[in-house]
């Protein structure tokens, strides 16, 4: 029969003896492993306490470097920010100058759409106008200036009859000048 070499053969344990659990015994191993791993001559040379000091050390150092690496990272964050808004910013001013200049455009258009057509704006002129007065020419112009030339024999009896009908008094007088047998008057509406 074969001697035990070590006490935690089985062989050697004998019945009154505690027996280990599962766990316990890979504890144990465990604990054997690691005594017996050879540790770099560094660690060797350096105390027992001393090496606790510097482990906390260390611990201390990753703690306290934490708030640093998070300035500068909210540093770098923050440099990169301004850079996207100074980009954003320069692409914005175009898209503003480009909107402003559609700004201008559909002001100029509701202008026009919201003024009445030529043809009611010519009837109301025929309706005002004296019996023996004639409508020459109408014409509005882009920024939406409307301007009239009319014949007539009176121009002050012209300019009463047109200031009558409420949506002919902004009409003003620009010229008149003698024509063929009559006065021809022009006439602009500014508003």
């Amino acid at each position: 029969m074969r001697q035990p070499d070590s006490p935690s053969d089985p062989a050697r344990i004998s019945d009154d003896a505690p027996t280990q659990s599962l766990s316990g015994k890979v504890v144990a191993r465990l604990r054997g492993a690691a005594r017996s791993r050879s540790r770099p001559q560094f660690f060797a040379l350096i105390p027992v306490t001393r090496r606790e000091w510097m482990f906390s050390g260390a611990i201390a150092f990753l703690i306290a470097s934490v708030p640093v690496s998070v300035c500068l990272l909210a540093g770098m964050e923050a440099r990169s920010a301004i850079g996207a808004r100074e980009r954003l910013a320069a692409q914005a001013q175009g898209a503003l100058r480009e909107w402003s200049g559609y700004r201008g455009r559909r002001d100029a258009l509701h202008t026009l759409i919201d003024r009445p057509g030529m043809a009611v704006t010519i009837d109301r002129i025929a309706v005002a106008l004296p019996d023996d007065d004639r409508l020459i020419s109408a014409r509005r112009d882009v920024s939406g200036v409307l301007t009239v030339e009319i014949a007539t024999a009176d121009p002050d009896r012209l300019r009463a009859a047109l200031h009558r009908e409420g949506a002919l008094s902004n009409l003003r007088d620009t010229d008149q000048r003698q024509g063929d047998g009559a006065m021809l008057v022009t006439l602009k509406d500014e508003g």
